[in-house]
């Protein structure tokens, strides 16, 4: 299955907007054994991937995604696509597969409607408090960047490549 990630972050995310999102530098950075192949070269050699930002970088361990059709499960194979333009993606890296999948439950409101002081995220049904390392571990620069865009009451899976798992 395609996971497809855009190029730069969007005109939601605040002082973010349309900057570069650097998730094909974050990605390669969690894949540390694999050999550099056709997909990374060619992101290389179109100006999708920035040496100098590689080294600074935390790795991106994981996507969430919404999986309304419960698609996503361990083993399945995940192929990382950039959005590079509204019709053109472009690979950027090898086809690896899910080492996991987990449930996520971010939440705005209670069960009875009341808006939370708070977002309250649940991981397998356990409440979560991580918030740092989820935000970081899905390549936002910040927690805060992180509620941006996970803003509203949100249910999905988070697809992991790494041995990570919370």
């Amino acid at each position: 299955m395609i996971l497809k990630y855009p190029k730069n972050w969007s005109s939601k995310m605040g002082a973010l907007k349309h900057t570069p999102t650097h998730f094909v530098e974050k990605i390669w950075k969690s894949l540390p054994n694999e050999p550099i192949d056709e997909n990374f070269t060619k992101a290389f050699h179109t100006d999708h991937f920035n040496g100098r930002e590689y080294k600074i970088l935390a790795p991106k361990k994981h996507s969430i995604v919404a999986d309304v059709h419960d698609k996503w499960y361990a083993g399945r194979t995940i192929h990382f696509h950039l959005q590079v333009s509204h019709a053109k993606v472009m690979q950027f890296a090898p086809v690896k597969q899910a080492t996991s999948v987990q449930r996520i439950e971010i939440m705005y409101t209670d069960p009875d409607g009341f808006k939370l002081p708070e977002p309250n995220v649940f991981i397998d049904g356990c409440w979560f408090f991580g918030y740092s390392a989820l935000a970081k571990n899905e390549g936002f620069p910040s927690v805060a960047a992180f509620f941006q865009k996970y803003n509203k009451d949100f249910t999905g899976k988070i697809v992991h490549w790494t041995t990570l798992k919370y």
